[in-house]
């Protein structure tokens, strides 16, 4: 007996949904798959394609790229991000040091 992948898995779940047509499943699954799809392409780039595609993000204000780098394997490129998506004059989130 063949056992499936976890990708059969996967492709067997969504079609169950597709066919049972529940539209606030469909809309929960499409939110997931898209979320997961910025996820994984942002993972697949190297640490210079990241860098090089946050400052352009950051100098053009596109948030929607920014937040996509939030999910980096990188902290370095996390950190930046967060810190481009934070409001003019905002305080940095890094704590306070008392002398």
């Amino acid at each position: 007996m063949k056992r499936q992948t976890r990708l059969e898995k996967v492709r067997n779940l969504v079609e169950q949904i597709e066919k049972d047509n529940n539209t606030q499943e469909l809309t929960e699954l499409a939110v997931y798959l898209e979320t997961f799809r910025q996820k994984l392409q942002v993972r697949s780039m190297d640490i210079v394609q990241q860098r090089l595609a946050v400052c352009s993000a950051a100098l053009a204000k596109d948030k929607p790229t920014l937040r996509k780098f939030l999910h980096s394997q990188y902290e370095e490129i996390v950190s930046w991000a967060r810190e481009s998506l934070l409001p003019p004059g905002a305080a940095p989130p890094w704590p306070r040091v008392s002398v």
